[in-house]
Formats: C-alpha cells, structure tokens, sequence
C-alpha cells in the first residue's frame, strides 16, 4: 500500500499588469452642488476638435445638458460658450436633458448648430453666427419629433453646405448652405427615408483631392459620385458571417443598423448591426453581434469582412460611433459602453478611463474625435468627461501611475451584470463567471486568460434562469467541475457540471434539488478546498470530494445534511460562514421575522458533549430601533455578508444598514462573542453619499492570514481595512461605475477575482507591506511573515499552508505525516521572484514477494526527511523492523543518476547531508534498501532560495 505527502510545487503568475492609457482633461463649469465628475449628472454626449489656422492647439467643443462648452489650450481649460438663458424657451429647467447635438462649421468656428428637444415635443434647431452670443431658431419647417441629428459639412462646397440626418424612420436627410442662411432646410430626396446614423464627408491626401461622401441608415448605405447619391452594393455583407445559424428561426429575416467611417486614403469601414424581425407590427425582436467590413473605393470596391463585434456594454450598450485612425487604416475606434478598438481584424476592450486623482471610473462613451494636428490623440466625450486617449503606433500608451485592476472584459458575456467569478483552488487560470440577465443566464469559461476575446459560453440555460450562484470545485487532468445554482426566482436547482478545458465542452452535468427550497449560496472550506457547501433557505448541505472516475461520471455527488434548523423560527437563511481555523465554527445570518418586523439573528455551531454539531442562536432583537439588515440578500440595497476573523475564529464581520441612518452608505458590524452584543466598526474612508443607491455593499470577504484584511464590495469599488489600519483605504481603484458583487481569493494566484459590472483581478497586498510577522503558530491554517524575517516553524499535522513575503524558513525538526498535504507560498515582494519553497516527500513501500507481505510506511516505519530550504542540510531518519537490515541507501536525481551513496555501516538510524548538489537537480530521490524491502522518499532540493528555485524552474 502506498501512502503520500505532496506539497505542491508553484511558480505563481505575476499580477497581470492593466495598462492605463486615459488622461481626464475636465473639468467644466457646473452648477452649485453638481458634481460633475463622479455624478455622470451633467454627461457630456458630444465631442468636436476644429483645426485652428494658425495655431497648434485645436479648438476642442464639447456638448454636456449643462450647455457647450470649448477649450483653446487643449483641454487645460473649458468656458461654456453658451447659457440656456440666451436662447428662445429659456423657461427650460437649469438641469433639464434639453441640448442633444451641436456642430461647429470648421470653416467658420463662428457659426454653431444647437439642436435641443426637451420640454417642446419637436425638434428645435438654432443657429449662432457669433460664438454663441446671440442665438437664432433655424429649424425652419422640420417637423420631427425628438431627435438627434447627425451633422457634417461638405469639404468640396463652396458655400458651406452642410447636411443634417434625423434617425427617425419618417424623415431623412436635410441640406443647406451656412453662407446664404434664408432658407435653413431642403430634403436631400435622393436618400429615402431610412433613418440616418452617420454623415461622413472626408477630403482625399491624393493629388487631386478628392471628396469621399457617404450616408447610412437602416440597412443602407449611400456613396456621392458625381454629385449624386446612389445606394452602394451591399452584397458583400452577409448575416452568415456575423449570425450563428443555431440560434432559432427567422435568422434570415435581418435588418441592419450601420455605423460608417472613412479616413483620407478612402478606407470605409462599416460596423453592421444585425437585427432580426418577425413580420409583425412589432419590428425587431432582437439584435445580435455585429461585424466590421472594410470596403476600398481605390481597389476591389467590394465589402470584406474583417471580424466580429461582440457588444462590451454592460447593459447592452449600441455602439454610438465608429471612426477608423487618420494614420492607420488598420485600426478603427468605436464606443459603447466601453471604448473598443479593432487593431488588424480583432476587437479589444479598454474599461475604465482615469479621472482625477486616479480614479477610475467607467462611464457610458458618447462620441468620438480625433486631433487634426496629431493622430495619436483621440477624444472621448462620455458621463462628465471629456477625456483623451493617447495611441502610439497603433497601440496605446501605458500610464503606470494608475495601475491597479487587471481588466478581464466581458466580450462573450452578452452585457450583462456578472453576479460573481470563481478560481479554480487547482489552477488559477481557470476562471468562470455567471451572468445575471432578464431573460437568460450564462455561465462563461476563461480558460487561458490570453485576450477577453477567450470567454467560451459552457452553460446556457432557458429563459429566466438566473445562475446567481457559482463555484469551481476542482481542475484535475485539465477538467474543471464547478456547481452553478439558480432557476426562476432564484430556485432550487443545483447542478453540478464536469467541463472539458480542452474540447471546450462539458462531460456531465447533474441536477438537484436538496430541499425544496432557493438556494442561497455555495462556498469552499477555507480548510480544505476539497468541501463544499450548498446553502437553500432552509438548510446547509456539505459536500465533499467531488469528483470524476475513470469513465467520467461524476462520483460524491450525494450532499451530507449538516444543518436544517427549527424552520418556524426564521424566514430564510441570508448568510454562512466557516471560521477559517476550524470547521467546526460555522455561523448563520438568518432572518427573523416578528410581525411585520424582520431583524438579524446570528447562529453559530458547536460540538456537545456527544461530539455532536449543535446550532446556537446568539442574538434575538426585539425592538425595531435595533439592527435591520437588506430584507432580500439579493435586493437592490445591497446583500447581507458574513465572514469570520483568521486570527479569533469567535470574530465575526457582517453587514446591514440602520434603519435610523438608512441614507448612510454601507455599514460593516463585528461581534467577538458570536453575536451577544455587536460594535459597528469606523467607517473612515468609506463612501458616504446622500444618494442611497449609488453606495450599496454587496459582499465582505475576510482574507486569510495575520492581518484579518478584510474587503468590502461595493457598487462604488472595493474597500479595505485590517488591524493595522485607521481606516478603510480604496483597494485598487473605486468610483462610481465599478461595480462588485462577489469576491474569490485564489491563495495561489494570490489575487483578488471580482464579478460586477465587468471581470476585474487585482493582487493581494503582499505580508511584506503591513508590519505585522509571526513567530509561532496554531496547528492549522494559513500563516504570514514580514519580508526578509525568518518564520520558524514547527509543526506535524496533517495539513498546512504558509505564506510569505520573500522567505520562509523551516526548523530542522519540521516533518509531517504520510498522507498529508500542504504549501508554502513566497509571493514575491519587494522583488523577489514570485515561487514558492517548498518540498515534496512521497513514502513507497516496494514489496519483496518472497520475503514479506505487504505493510504500511508510517513514521515509526520508514523515511523521514528533515528538510531546511533557507539553510541547506537535511537528515535522513530510518526506523526499520525487528530482524530488518539496511544495506544500501542511495541518493538519485529525477532521471535515475546516482548523486551519492552512503556506507550503511557507518548508519546509526539518521545522518545529516550537507552537501550542495548543482542547481538543476530540482529533485532528490533518496533510496533506502533493506533486506525486506525499499524505502523511496521524494524531496525538492532544500538548498534552493525562492530566487534560484525560480530560475532553475524557468531556465
């Protein structure tokens, strides 16, 4: 029989770095009490760079709901150039949404078009011939209703003219000359009434120039020769290209959405949106991803197309416009939610942009302009910003002051919020997400983390079926298993699905159904990753194991019951949490219901007299000024949290409000005697608003380790806080727009994976960076030392994890049992290479088959190895049997090749090795022969820092 210890052997992944390339060149002037920056209230919907002869900085304008607003030192500084109070209907309300476009003739900066619709029920048109001082209605006899126009003026005219497209489907395309204003508007008859998306007029860098003219609408595109407009070919552009054919019937029935851009060497590309009608008044029943096309006037005059476009909205977001780079035809910008680029036919996303101070924040990007001077300037009007983003070569320049999230996207996830993401405990680079959609939900694999482009839909359910809940059990032989919970209304179905990583596609998927009820929560032992637990409404299921056989089929599947509590007493179950040093500390958040009250209650486990787990309820509140926590742990003020202290498993973090002080942002509460009596902590550093909604906290999660670092989720970022700091800090980066529900910590990554409005990675903070170091330890857990202190550690037990900052050494006497299994991390700060020290020790009992039968190595019988990684010796210990004789014991590398041998004359039972062997021989064999059988024992060589481990390994 063959018993063994692993310790497991890593080189962890370095933080993958997010490279900023955003620079916010606000701010602009605003109401008393408006905060234009972090509000999004006052949003900027329009951006417009003008050439000015003479100087080298373009004027840049900018249209917000607050006016238009220009700068002359390129963005240092804006003055708004126009008050509403100078224009007809200055009755509108000071913050009302009323101005939707402008335009500034780039002839004449003096002339600008102002269209606004709100309060009036049609579109208004102005027009300015000095700057915006005096203002004049131009809208002449337009009827449409609220729109918003798109305008551009032709380069080849010599009057000025400019045209005006209107996106609603019963009007078209306008004209007319801003040189001889009397009559505003005429129809351009020659465009049908397609509702226009883009005007696009560029002048040609050949000699001679030339115009190139385009017009889009819905599933039209028009080019200009000769003066008139003819509708292009649009052959080239198919719904195959860009539409699965699984996906149900109609496919073929598609209308399109276009955005169109061209730069000076005539490149047109096209971004096709395609829609699918069903023959009914209705119209679109839904949109689907588009495709880029790329059409050549000078060559083939023939579409191509270039790639996909999947949506990075995290609400679905349209793409607002396109436009391709003036001095690279191969990389074309477009803006939803998110700024997008395609760079030689493939698509990535930017996330977040860098306001003041740092702070990054997502906002919804509203149009976009290059600087006529210099291509590698590109602005991005979006929520309260005008910001610029610098393009080097085709790429994007990094800003390494800002680092801090390591964006992981969401192309392939279908825009929707993602309720949480989970590591594999086996293989950090397994990553999964779930959606949280109105209609359907996903479940989506990461399983190389190369590009955003690389999520793969594993799981996708009928209609309604939310996967609000989601685990990774394990990846072993490049096969992931994970549960997923969710239905209707948060249901009761738990499945458990075995995924191929390579074949990208799952193996087996089981369904449950525990007890009837929502289930609430699954979570990973902090002990050991090997448990899992389920949590319904009602009760708690332990599952453990879980796991494929040699024919693929799921085994282990079958749950222990390990609570169901008195279910009259509570409404439901909101919270669970296991103390990260003992198992048998669990804790409840339930909701308890007195009337029409409900309160918190906290449970806590125990073991009686008869080594039975008992549940005690700690806390009943009877009066309605006391504690309220979210009635709903899924409702939109937030969700109740739980988690438990590393260092006192009696201290409990969980979170609520107070009904008294309900518009104060999120609240973090501690109990150090399970519940009995609670102190709200200092909430110094935390987003305090007036605005409830906007500060809502989702989840804390309590790192393991010394420090109690403890995280809390936000819908305004990520917030933390332990015993060596005064208040809660900004982790990373937090804003308004980033969103987190759920948190997974990955001790071998050593990051921090959250789900939210997009994927975000961050890496923990090293131990090196909080003063805090140990010197003895519990039996059991995960322990920190401070950088460049020797943590002496003793122990035998069965299981152990330690991580470090730069070195961990071990004493002499350090050994474990046969069987067991634990890690050592070196995370890499201060420099050091991210590896990890550790050994591996493996007991064989090979049986001689004329002498014996077979028998256990235990420690009384067999090798024992007593490694010191910082230090260099170890020793070699051999108890043997009665009547058993040593005869040989040999030390070899990996391949077999014999490193030393030792005169077992001159063995006594131990003896101390002290040789240095050459840094390739990563592993050491140590060999020890009897006269009954052999005993093989595996070892890292002990002599290697956590720097030459991580050279020799990557050599």
């Amino acid at each position: 029989m063959k018993k063994i210890f692993i310790l497991w052997l890593l080189i962890l992944n370095g933080l993958i770095a997010y490279s900023q390339q955003w620079q916010d060149i606000g701010p602009f002037e605003r109401p008393a009490g408006a905060d234009l920056k972090n509000s999004g209230f006052s949003a900027n919907i329009q951006v417009q760079v003008v050439p000015v002869e003479g100087s080298t900085n373009p004027y840049i304008y900018t249209l917000s709901q607050l006016g238009i607003f220009k700068s002359t030192d390129g963005g240092a500084n804006f003055t708004c150039i126009t008050k509403k109070s100078t224009l007809p209907g200055s009755n509108l309300p000071e913050l009302g949404f009323s101005f939707s476009r402008f335009y500034v003739n780039p002839n004449n900066i003096n002339q600008i078009l102002v269209s606004f619709s709100y309060p009036n029920p049609s579109l208004q048109i102005y027009l300015s011939n000095n700057g915006g001082i005096d203002w004049s209605n131009f809208t002449g006899s337009i009827t449409a209703g609220c729109d918003n126009p798109v305008f551009s003026i032709d380069p080849s005219s010599t009057s000025d003219d400019i045209y005006m497209g209107l996106s609603d489907a019963g009007t078209s395309v306008y004209k007319c000359s801003l040189k001889t204003t009397l009559t505003p508007w005429s129809k351009v008859t020659s465009i049908p009434d397609i509702g226009i998306k883009d005007i696009v007029f560029v002048k040609s860098n050949s000699t001679p120039t030339k115009t190139y003219s385009y017009i889009s609408g819905r599933s039209a595109i028009y080019e200009r020769n000769a003066g008139s407009w003819a509708l292009m070919d649009m052959s080239g552009i198919s719904s195959a290209a860009l539409i699965n054919s699984d996906l149900g019937p109609g496919v073929n029935n598609i209308a399109y959405d276009f955005r169109i851009t061209v730069n000076s060497n005539g490149t047109l590309y096209a971004l096709a949106m395609p829609t699918q009608g069903d023959g009914s008044s209705s119209g679109i029943t839904r949109q689907f991803d588009g495709g880029l096309y790329l059409y050549s006037p000078l060559n083939t005059k023939k579409w191509t197309f270039k790639c996909k476009y999947t949506s990075s909205g995290n609400h679905g977001g349209s793409p607002v416009s396109i436009l391709v780079s003036p001095s690279n035809n191969n990389l074309v910008f477009l803006n939803d939610d998110y700024l997008n680029y395609f760079n030689n036919g493939v698509q990535y996303i930017n996330d977040t942009y860098d306001s003041y101070n740092c702070n990054k924040a997502h906002a919804d990007l509203r149009s976009l302009a290059f600087d006529p001077n210099d291509a590698t300037k590109l602005y991005v009007a979006n929520d309260g910003f005008i910001s610029l983003f610098r393009v080097t070569s085709g790429n994007v320049a990094a800003n390494s002051d800002c680092n801090a999230w390591d964006y992981l996207g969401c192309v392939g996830l279908g825009g929707s919020d993602i309720i949480g993401a989970a590591t594999s405990p086996d293989d950090p680079n397994v990553l999964l997400a779930n959606l949280w959609d109105q209609n359907a939900s996903t479940v989506e694999f990461y399983p190389t983390r190369v590009s955003p482009n690389k999520w793969k839909t594993v799981d996708f359910k009928r209609s309604g079926e939310k996967r609000h809940r989601l685990l990774v059990v394990s990846t072993v032989n490049n096969k992931t298993i994970y549960l997923a919970a969710g239905g209707p209304n948060y249901a009761n179905t738990l499945e458990i699905v075995a995924y191929n990583n390579n074949t990208n596609s799952q193996i087996k998927t089981f369904s449950t159904d525990p007890d009837g009820y929502p289930i609430r929560e699954i979570l990973r032992d902090p002990i050991d990753p090997r448990i899992n637990f389920v949590v319904t409404e009602k009760s708690i299921y332990k599952y453990k194991n879980i796991s494929l056989n040699g024919s693929n089929q799921l085994i282990n599947s079958t749950p222990a019951l390990i609570i169901s509590p008195l279910q009259t007493i509570f409404e439901k179950i909101l919270a669970f949490a296991v103390a990260p040093t003992d198992i048998n500390k669990m804790y409840l958040q339930v909701l308890y219901v007195n009337g029409t009250d409900k309160y918190l209650n906290l449970y806590s486990s125990t073991l009686n007299s008869s080594n039975q787990l008992v549940w005690i309820v700690n806390r009943v509140p009877t009066s309605v000024s006391d504690l309220i926590v979210n009635l709903d742990a899924d409702g939109i003020k937030g969700s109740a949290s739980l988690s438990v202290s590393f260092k006192d498993p009696n201290k409990l973090y969980f979170t609520g409000k107070n009904v008294y002080k309900y518009l104060e942002g999120p609240r973090v509460f501690t109990t150090t005697d399970k519940g009995l009596s609670y102190n709200e902590m200092d909430r110094t550093g935390l987003p305090w608003l007036s605005d409830n909604t906007t500060a809502i906290p989702w989840s804390i999660i309590c790192e393991r380790g010394t420090n109690d670092n403890l995280y809390m989720l936000t819908s305004r970022g990520v917030y933390l806080k332990n015993d060596f700091m005064n208040s809660w800090d900004t982790f990373g980066t937090s804003n308004t727009y980033q969103l987190h529900y759920k948190a997974d910590i990955n001790y071998k990554s050593n990051k921090l994976t959250t789900g939210g409005n997009t994927v975000r990675q961050i890496g923990l903070k090293c131990p090196s960076q909080i003063n805090n170091s140990v010197t003895s330890v519990a039996p059991l857990g995960w322990y920190e030392a401070k950088s460049n202190l020797t943590c002496s550690i003793s122990a035998a037990t069965n299981k152990y994890w330690f991580r470090a900052g730069s070195e961990i050494a071990l004493t002499d006497g350090f050994s474990s049992n046969a069987g067991s299994e634990g890690s050592i991390f070196i995370h890499g700060c201060d420099g050091i290479p991210e590896s990890t020290i550790s050994y591996r020790k493996e007991t064989e009992v090979a049986v001689n088959e004329t002498e014996v039968p077979i028998s256990e190595s235990t420690v009384e019988k067999g090798v024992v190895l007593y490694p010191n990684p910082s230090s260099g010796p170890f020793k070699i210990k051999v108890t043997t049997e009665a009547g058993e004789v040593i005869t040989n014991i040999i030390l070899r590398d990996a391949s077999g090749k014999i490193l030393k041998t030792i005169d077992p004359s001159v063995f006594k039972g131990e003896i101390e090795i002290n040789e240095r062997f050459e840094k390739s021989t990563e592993v050491i064999i140590v060999e020890v022969i009897t006269n009954k059988r052999s005993y093989k024992s595996k070892m890292i060589n002990s002599l290697l820092k956590s720097s030459d481990l991580h050279k020799s390994l990557n050599k």
